[in-house]
This record gives C-alpha cells, structure tokens and sequence, in this order.
C-alpha cells in the first residue's frame, strides 16, 4: 500500500507539472501562474485584477508596469523625485514663470504667500483681452487668478527675496497655444532646442515676430526681432518669463527634462 500511494504521489506531482507548462511554444507561453493576494476584486477606471489566498511575496515587473505581491507587501510604485529651484527677485518688477509644478502654488495669492510680505501685487496678462490682470494681498477672492506652468508673470517687490519652488517638473511634452496680439509665457521644461530668444521664435513659427523679455536689474526691456545682428539676442532659462508677438495663433510644444 504503501509503494501505490507513493507511486500515486507521484503521478500526482507530474500531472500538475504538466499543467503548469501546458501551451508553451517557441511563440506563446500559456503556463499558469496565480498572483495571490487577500482574496477577492481589486479595480480601478482601467484595470480590474481578481486575487487568491497564498502567493509567494515579491515583485513582478516590466518597463510599464508593478505588481507587488503578498500580504501588506507595501507601495511598489516609485515616488515622482522633489525637485528645488530658486528665483532671485530684485526690488521692483520681476518677471517670472512657474519652473516646477509647486503644490503649494495654484493662484495668484498663493504665489505671494509662497514669496512674502515682500511681494505686493502679482499681474497677469489675459491674452484673451489684451489687458492686465491685478492681484494684491487683502483683495477679495473675486480677483485672485490661477497659476500654472507656461505662462508669465509680472511681480512687484518691495524689497528682494529668494523664492525656492519645490515640486514635480511639468508634464513633457507640453504644448501653449499662442494668440494673434502679445502672449505672456514661460518656457515650461528645459527643452534644448531653444536657448535664445533666435530659436524660441523660430520653434513658434513665422507668425511670432518679437520676443520681450523683462530685464530686471535695469528694469527695462530687452527686445529681439528676426532681423536684429545677434548682439541683441538674449538667453532663454527657466524661472524667466517672456513676451511674444504674434500676427497669428499658433501652438507651440516644448519637451525636455524638469528645470
């Protein structure tokens, strides 16, 4: 009895084994494997996975994909790295851009409350309209306006001051749509291909005719057209903020690394 039930085992133990590898070819691998968690449905707007009781705990993955299996096994997902930049603003009119994606930045009142008391008023220019947008601190919430990376802005001081951003950097690629009239932006992402004010006009197209940038340590304009010598054509880096001359609407896409 007891040689037939070991030789019963057996047949048992290779039966399963050719289960597990059935379906495999030089082209398909059908083998079973079971991915065990506590039991039952977990789902989200995409994806839906069924788990069981028992798995081994560890870590499947790919170059798009996690899972992370076992009981409590912990979050597999890599956080998005805090990045830090700082932005000198002199006493007077800064002119500036959002250079990271800062949580704790999302409107007008919030920038300077992230700056301080040395900041009295934030001015945006509304492409729509053509005219300036106003905020000071104690206005009603009426005339505070959102902040978001791709655009400029104007910041008056009383005093100077280093502000630190600390976020994520925006999403590349990362497109602006540009209207015939001025348009107030930022470069979002260090994109590699635009490094002056020659080439940010070049990458928006023949519609873009100047490009102005606000030169705060002699609070005064700097401007550059195509048919300027190049003495007169200036950098372009993150943090800045510029003014672009349309005689048409354009979108304009800029990829790279994180400021």
């Amino acid at each position: 009895m007891k040689k037939r039930a070991i030789v019963l085992i057996l047949v048992g133990l290779l039966c399963l084994t050719g289960i597990a590898y059935a379906g495999v070819s030089a082209n398909y691998d059908l083998s079973w494997n079971v991915i065990g968690g506590g039991g039952g449905p977990m789902d989200s707007a995409s994806y839906a996975m069924r788990s069981t009781v028992g798995q081994i705990i560890g870590l499947s993955s790919s170059d798009n994909y996690q899972i992370g299996a076992g009981y409590w096994y912990g979050v597999v997902s890599t956080p998005t790295p805090q990045i830090k930049f700082n932005i000198s603003l002199v006493t007077g009119y800064n002119m500036i851009s959002m250079p990271l994606d800062d949580s704790s930045v999302t409107n007008a009142s919030s920038l300077i409350d992230k700056i301080g008391a040395n900041c009295t008023e934030v001015l945006k220019w509304d492409k729509d309209t053509q005219a300036w947008k106003s905020y000071t601190p104690g206005m009603p919430p009426i005339f505070d306006f959102d902040t978001t990376g791709g655009e400029g802005y104007f910041m008056k001081m009383g005093g100077a001051e280093t502000v630190v951003f600390t976020g994520k950097g925006w999403k590349s690629p990362f497109t602006i749509h540009l209207v015939t009239g001025y348009d107030a932006i930022g470069i979002p992402v260090n994109d590699t291909s635009v490094t002056k004010a020659s080439s940010l006009i070049a990458k928006i197209g023949t519609d873009c005719k100047e490009a102005l940038k606000w030169d705060k340590d002699t609070q005064a304009w700097k401007s550059y057209t195509p048919d300027m010598p190049p003495i007169f054509d200036f950098d372009i880096v993150g943090g800045d903020g510029f003014f672009m001359k349309m005689v048409g609407p354009a979108d304009v896409t800029f990829e790279g690394e994180p400021w």
